[in-house]
């Protein structure tokens, strides 16, 4: 149901000011602790084993199911999940008075809260119609970045 064609997908971003919520909830998961990340993979033309590192000491959070084809993109992959580990995650919910067009997989921009504005990527949409009420649930995650 959602557009192949990412030019079409942008119809179903959303921009919400939370004035316009009728409710709003959003809850945070800590941060992870790792001070470094270390890919490791086997060289396909020596066999030898290879490694990248992001960052410095332990605890060392490894990953193994990775194939880098060159060391500098195993040192990308290492950092990208390092600053991924490093933020935290953000969920959450809100509702609204229907009428826009919205979808899962789109984005959501968030305003008017402070400290949590920003655009959120939409997990579900929930559009509720009872008799002369029309109400659109949404919950939401932080966009990690790869």
């Amino acid at each position: 149901l959602y557009p192949k064609d990412t030019s079409q997908r942008k119809s179903f971003d959303v921009d919400v000011d939370i004035k316009d919520c009728l409710s709003l909830s959003i809850s945070y998961s800590a941060k992870k602790v790792y001070k470094s990340v270390k890919v490791e993979w086997q060289d396909l033309d020596t066999a030898g084993m290879l490694e990248a590192v992001a960052g410095s000491g332990d605890p060392v959070f490894i990953i193994r199911d990775k194939h880098p084809k060159t060391p500098e993109e195993g040192k990308h992959m290492a950092e990208s999940k390092l600053n991924e580990l490093r933020k935290g995650s953000v969920w959450g919910s809100l509702s609204f008075i229907g009428g826009r067009k919205i979808r899962a997989g789109a984005k959501l921009k968030l305003s008017g809260s402070g400290s949590d504005d920003g655009t959120y990527h939409i997990e579900s949409v929930t559009h509720s119609m009872t008799t002369g009420e029309y109400i659109v649930n949404v919950e939401f995650s932080s966009i990690k970045e790869n």
